[in-house]
């Protein structure tokens, strides 16, 4: 017999063997090893836009986790002893330190302690710090631990000029999404920060993840930057050479320009001859000549003689 489609159809809402049984958890039987690695994910929150609309000094509290961690009593048992697990492991650092008996331990609260430490210290070293790092800024990390963690950051600058990149590839989220799907399908987001440097909002990328960004966006990066520094080179010797020119030509001009000056001042200018006694035997003739403005510039000296 034939099979139809009704007949061969799978009700995907019995997988559990009991269709009418809604109320059953399907939580409780995630093993806690996967519940506590879900909760290391959820530990360390990032929003990169964060300068934008937040204090840049703020911590950013781990809702999630909390969340989670009031799901149920398994899940706030299995967070619980996740944070635990993770003073004690980090204990170097965290300064925790175990209740002694089992009645003031069934009074601890190891997440909350966690959230507390966490918004007050540098996660990395344990020291006191009010700044959040760069690039995971739900998290308290000082200056060094930050070039640390993430080194060789770049500024969006040098991210776009180093590697000929354009801003809405780098930051498509802060432009429209249809523009870069179709202009660049198949680029991967980079992860990025935002922080106040010096007043100035900066955003910063770590170096690796952009140049493997321009590697799939250009191809051949080093072949990509060689030619493009060659047409640089090449416009900057077109640029000097045009400068040159204008130089040369306007030199000319300012030469031409002083002779016809010159030409001008001698057709206008004329000679006036006074005679000054000056023995018995002859007279010597004084040449004066104008120099257009009404005074006379003295020429040369002409001795008339009587005889």
């Amino acid at each position: 017999m034939a099979l139809t489609p009704s007949m061969a159809s799978i009700d995907l809402t019995n997988i559990t063997g009991d269709s009418h049984d809604n109320t059953r958890d399907h939580f409780t039987p995630i093993p806690p090893e996967v519940t506590q690695l879900i909760a290391s994910y959820l530990y360390a929150t990032h929003i990169p836009d964060k300068a934008y609309v937040l204090n840049p000094c703020a911590a950013t509290i781990s809702i999630d986790l909390l969340n989670l961690a009031s799901t149920s009593k398994t899940f706030h048992q299995q967070i619980n002893n996740w944070a635990h697990h993770f003073l004690h492991q980090y204990r170097a650092i965290t300064k925790y330190k175990d209740f002694k008996t089992a009645q003031a331990a069934s009074r601890q609260r190891p997440l909350r302690e966690l959230l507390r430490w966490s918004s007050k210290n540098c996660v990395f070293c344990g020291k006191k710090s009010a700044r959040s790092a760069i690039l995971m800024n739900g998290l308290r990390c000082c200056r060094a631990c930050d070039r640390e963690q993430w080194p060789e950051k770049i500024t969006k600058t040098e991210a776009t000029k180093g590697y000929n990149l354009k801003e809405h590839q780098i930051l498509p989220s802060q432009h429209h999404a249809k523009k870069l799907l179709t202009l660049h399908p198949g680029l991967p987001m980079l992860r990025y920060g935002t922080y106040f440097s010096a007043g100035v909002l900066t955003t910063m990328f770590l170096k690796r993840d952009v140049e493997a960004f321009a590697e799939l966006a250009h191809g051949d990066l080093k072949g990509h930057l060689k030619k493009r520094e060659e047409a640089r080179q090449e416009r900057l010797r077109l640029q000097q050479e045009r400068t040159m020119q204008a130089a040369q030509k306007k030199l000319v001009a300012s030469e031409a320009t002083k002779g016809e000056a010159l030409r001008t001042a001698k057709q206008g200018s004329h000679q006036i001859i006074v005679i000054d006694d000056s023995d018995d035997d002859g007279r010597e003739a004084v040449v004066e000549e104008d120099d257009g403005d009404g005074d006379l510039m003295f020429n040369e000296v002409i001795v008339v003689d009587d005889d």
